[in-house]
């Protein structure tokens, strides 16, 4: 994809792809897994981005893809080039003789919310035809000249289902709330769940909204996914959702009525994680032992709890960005004033929740400052999926 979607910046030929993964796992574990570095003549360097990353450290990532990845006015390539020239990539490309720069942006959903970005080209996980339109929306965004090249391709089959049999948590098959009185999708039909069959007549080598749009045709997983919203919508009829919470107001404040509009798995305890300690540089991890009952009860974290990926400095030439928080505080406090515990509890923090209410009050997790958190174990993002579940 690269070849066919770089532009020539500074001598060198760049692009920036956009590999859109649906699980925080499997965005990790490919990121993990995907070569970088020096590529036999090109130089190809990633980032991965998803919803557990601390706060401080997503905020950043996310503002300089918008300063490199806004491509308007009349030189639209100014802000990618001004990326290279401070992440070195120009000089890292000349070290080993590299007329090619690849950037490759392994993301989940995140990337789909409030990024208003332009990538060259982008890889989708097929989970939902919403899906499919709202990432490929992100390929040459600003940059409206005709293209005559392949820019997006779609897997044959999600990784979703894959690892489960079936496209749920998230996906249309995924079992709702018994109060919602709306059942999940069924597409055993297609038992592997192939894309092209999921499909049906829809064409998309012209990726655009009118697949959801119209109703005419055969499309299974279209389908799927308007049956499950008219459902939810439904205004009329035995349990109809939204007829209900329209109908009676006092619903609106009551958790038994407000639970038959939740469109995804519901929690009731989230993990608290947060830096704490004298600066960056000593820092170690805590969690909040009071899971939002009362005040902060912070206490470290044990190696079996998480587990933290160490740097390795030879791999530094894989990543686009390395000294993350580092860099990010500074940027934030441009005083080079150190950052207190006070301001780590509150920057350097992620909510993760728990869905499955068998598993441990605190989940095995691993962090790594590429990765983010993660649910597993260090060793499981080599493996498929990202998981050892």
């Amino acid at each position: 994809m690269h070849d066919q979607n770089a532009s020539e910046i500074g001598g060198f030929r760049v692009s920036v792809g956009l590999v859109r993964m649906t699980r925080v796992s499997h965005a990790a574990a490919l990121f993990q897994q995907l070569s970088a570095g020096d590529l036999g003549g090109r130089l190809r360097v990633k980032l991965c981005l998803h919803s557990h990353f601390p706060r401080l450290h997503r905020s950043w990532i996310e503002q300089c893809l918008k300063h490199a990845l806004t491509r308007k006015g009349s030189d639209p390539q100014a802000g990618l080039r001004r990326l290279c020239q401070a992440e070195n990539l120009f000089e890292r490309a000349d070290a080993i003789a590299a007329q090619d720069i690849e950037i490759v942006c392994v993301t989940s959903p995140v990337i789909e919310t409030g990024n208003d970005l332009d990538f060259d080209y982008a890889i989708l996980d097929p989970i939902s035809l919403r899906s499919i339109v709202q990432a490929s929306g992100r390929v040459r965004r600003h940059r409206s000249s005709e293209w005559s090249t392949v820019n997006t391709l779609i897997l044959g089959r999600s990784p979703v289902a894959i690892q489960g049999g079936k496209l749920a948590q998230p996906g249309v098959e995924t079992a709702l709330p018994r109060e919602t009185h709306v059942s999940s999708m069924n597409l055993s039909e297609y038992p592997e769940r192939i894309f092209r069959d999921l499909a049906g007549d829809v064409s998309f080598d012209r990726i655009n909204a009118s697949p959801l749009l119209s109703d005419g045709g055969h499309c299974p997983l279209r389908n799927a996914e308007a049956r499950i919203r008219q459902a939810m919508l439904a205004l009329s009829g035995e349990g109809a959702p939204l007829g209900i919470y329209l109908k009676h107001p006092v619903a609106r404040m009551n958790t038994k009525f407000t639970r038959t509009r939740m469109f995804r798995r519901s929690t009731t305890q989230i993990v608290r994680y947060a830096l704490s300690g004298d600066g960056l540089a000593d820092a170690v991890w805590h969690h909040d032992a009071s899971f939002g009952y009362g005040p902060p009860a912070w206490c470290e974290l044990t190696n079996t709890q998480l587990h933290v990926l160490q740097r390795e400095q030879h791999e530094e030439q894989s990543y686009l960005f390395t000294n993350i928080l580092e860099r990010a505080w500074q940027d934030l406090c441009p005083g080079g004033a150190p950052m207190t515990d006070a301001q780590m509890r509150e920057l350097v923090t992620l909510d993760v929740p728990i869905y499955d209410q068998k598993e441990m009050i605190i989940p095995v997790m691993t962090y790594g400052e590429q990765t983010g958190f993660t649910r597993n174990r260090p060793e499981d993002l080599l493996g498929p999926f990202g998981s050892a579940k």
